[in-house]
C-alpha cells in the first residue's frame, strides 16, 4: 500500500515589527495646583493602517489617584473596558471586517486623576506605558511609538505655565449653546 502520510510542512514567517507602525501613542502632560482633579488623555498620531484591538497598562508614580476613565474618539468602534485598580485599559471589536483608523491627534482614552492635596510645588508625577499591545484584524502585533506623559504641580513662583496642554475628546462630544443664555459658553 502507498504511504498517505501528509509530509507538507507549514511555516510561519513573522516580519519584524517597526516602532511607530501603529503611529505614536502619547500620554498627555499638564501643570496643575495641588489637590486638583485633572483628566489626562492618551492620544494617537500617525495611525496609517488602523487597528482592531489594544491593551494598555499605564504606570504612574505614587501620589495621584485614578478615579475615572472614558473612551475617546479615536477608536469609538471598539468596545472599551478598563480597571482603575491596576490602570489597565483595553479596546476590541472582533466583529469588524476592517481595521479602525484614528484621525491624527485623536484621543484613545481619558483618565481622570486626583492629585494629592499636600503635593509639593514642582513635583512631577510620571505617567508611563508599562505595556502596550496593539493588533490589527488579523491579530498581527503592531508596534506603536510610546511617548510618556506627566502631571506637574505648579511652582509657587510660576503663574504663566499652562494648566492643560492636551485635548480631551469623547466619542459623543458635542457643544451646544442656547440662543439666549446668561451663562458663558464652556471652552
Amino acid at each position: 500500500t502507498a504511504d498517505t502520510t501528509d509530509t507538507t510542512e507549514t511555516t510561519t514567517t513573522t516580519e519584524p515589527v517597526t516602532p511607530g507602525e501603529a503611529g505614536q501613542w502619547i500620554i498627555g502632560t499638564t501643570v496643575v495646583e495641588a489637590g486638583a482633579t485633572v483628566t489626562i488623555p492618551v492620544t494617537v498620531k500617525g495611525d496609517k493602517n488602523g487597528i482592531n484591538s489594544f491593551i494598555l497598562d499605564m504606570g504612574q508614580d505614587a501620589g495621584p489617584v485614578a478615579n475615572e476613565a472614558a473612551e475617546g474618539d479615536a477608536y469609538a468602534a471598539l468596545d472599551f473596558i478598563y480597571n482603575l485598580d491596576n490602570l489597565t485599559f483595553a479596546g476590541t471589536n472582533y466583529t469588524l471586517s476592517e481595521n479602525v483608523k484614528a484621525a491624527d491627534g485623536a484621543v484613545v482614552l481619558n483618565v481622570t486623576f486626583k492629585v494629592p492635596d499636600d503635593a509639593a510645588p514642582g513635583t512631577v508625577y510620571n505617567l508611563t506605558f508599562e505595556g502596550l499591545e496593539v493588533y490589527d484584524i488579523y491579530m498581527n502585533v503592531l508596534q506603536p511609538e510610546q511617548i510618556p506623559g506627566w502631571i506637574k504641580i505648579a511652582d509657587e513662583e510660576s503663574t504663566t505655565e499652562p494648566t492643560d496642554t492636551t485635548p480631551v475628546a469623547t466619542p459623543a462630544e458635542t457643544t451646544t449653546t442656547p440662543a439666549t443664555s446668561d451663562t458663558p459658553a464652556a471652552t
